[in-house]
């Protein structure tokens, strides 16, 4: 499979990037029909009035169709990746695709 993961102003740790990459494996495992998975994982440099959010991008490549979630959290980067995977796990169902 592959997995591509890509850090924009966030420091990546070798267990960070390996978690990560766990939820991405295991989201591409349930469905041998998806081609490449593509994460961009993002701390965005928050105004003085907002607090530190972490920004997910995922893209999916299905039978050369794109699928493209985004997902933010305040707290945790994990958290952030956890429900961008959970959305395209229902957007993969939504598609008509099966485990």
């Amino acid at each position: 499979m592959n997995v591509k993961i890509h850090f924009q102003s966030i420091a990546p740790t070798g267990k960070l990037e390996s978690q990560i990459r766990a939820e991405a494996e295991r989201l591409c495992a349930s469905y041998p029909a998806v081609q490449s998975c593509h994460l961009t994982v993002e701390e965005r440099v928050p105004r003085p009035y907002e607090r530190k959010r972490f920004h997910v991008g995922l893209e999916l490549r299905i039978h050369d169709r794109g699928l493209v979630v985004n997902r933010e959290d305040e707290a945790d980067v994990l958290a952030a990746v956890r429900q961008a995977v959970a959305a395209a796990e229902r957007r993969v169902r939504d598609y008509g695709l099966s485990r």
